[in-house]
């Protein structure tokens, strides 16, 4: 092999491999601060913190969020074009997918895809990591306003995923959107906040800091009862924490239960639940 060989070849491990690492360590470390604030919350946990039939539930939970969150990473440059509005029946409902924080649309590929299977018109969204949570939700506002503009009349879905729920909330509770979204559904979404957020490096993830302003807002804003509002969640996140922030007293909360925060986002249960929630939907009034 000469060394242009040995260099490119080099280079693709490092490449593969780095972001492997990158991934496990994150993933580990979020495992470790969920079992602290897990821990904390039961005590009586701890008795079975060296049972071997608790350890293979939590390594099989962990090792398919690793595989999931890496796989994530891998397909972010799928997702770097924009997504085209459907076509055909403009009176067909919408379905507006939004991802969470540091990802794009290409996460939602899997969702989007099992969707249109089942005949729903799928939208999804980038939304940049390094905009702060209004000019966020003023692209949710931009993207239904192109639609009604193109001639889009049926009833508009929102589903966000984590940072994603909380956008599509914001939209709806505070900027209008009730006007036009039939129902709100959120996927790992830290209603409260996460106590996982000083960890992060952007200023966009400190707005979901427990007590930060932009929650407090959000929760002090009453819930339109016209729009239907679903929290789906799992008591493993281990990226909402402490646990239990992802349920919200005014929506209809949907365990799943043996889930990661990232996985919760492609589990065959959250997709069955969402057909179910998108096919009996609620009559916006």
């Amino acid at each position: 092999m000469d060394n242009a060989s040995l260099l490119l070849t080099s280079t693709v491990l490092v490449l593969l491999i780095a972001p492997a690492i990158f991934i496990g360590v994150c993933v580990l470390f979020s495992g470790v601060l969920f079992w602290y604030e897990r821990a904390n919350q039961k005590p009586e946990l701890i008795a079975q913190r060296f049972r071997l039939s608790h350890w293979y539930r939590i390594l099989k939970i962990y090792a398919l969020e690793y595989f999931a969150t890496l796989a994530s990473l891998l397909i972010y440059p799928l997702g770097l074009h924009s997504s085209k509005h459907p076509q055909s029946n403009k009176e067909h409902p919408i379905v507006l997918l939004i991802h969470g924080l540091y990802l794009n649309r290409a996460s939602s590929f899997y969702l989007k895809k099992h969707l249109e299977q089942h005949d729903y018109h799928v939208i999804t969204l980038n939304l940049p990591p390094w905009k702060e949570v209004e000019t966020l939700t003023e692209c949710i506002d931009r993207a239904i306003s192109a639609l009604r503009q193109e001639g889009f009349t049926g009833p508009i879905d929102l589903v966000g995923h984590s940072l994603g729920g909380l956008i599509a909330r914001n939209y709806v509770q505070r900027r209008g959107g009730d006007k036009y979204i039939r129902q709100c559904i959120t996927v790992g979404a830290p209603h409260f906040g996460s106590k996982i957020v000083p960890f992060s490096i952007s200023k966009l993830a400190r707005q979901l800091a427990p007590g930060s302003l932009f929650i407090e807002q959000l929760n002090q804003a009453k819930w339109p009862e016209s729009v239907g509002f679903y929290s789906i969640f799992t008591p493993l996140d281990n990226i909402v924490l402490p646990p239990g922030r992802s349920k919200h007293p005014a929506a209809r909360n949907i365990e799943i239960a043996n889930s990661g925060h990232m996985t919760l986002w492609y589990h065959p249960h959250t997709i069955r639940h969402l057909r179910q929630i998108l096919t009996n939907g609620k009559t916006h009034d």
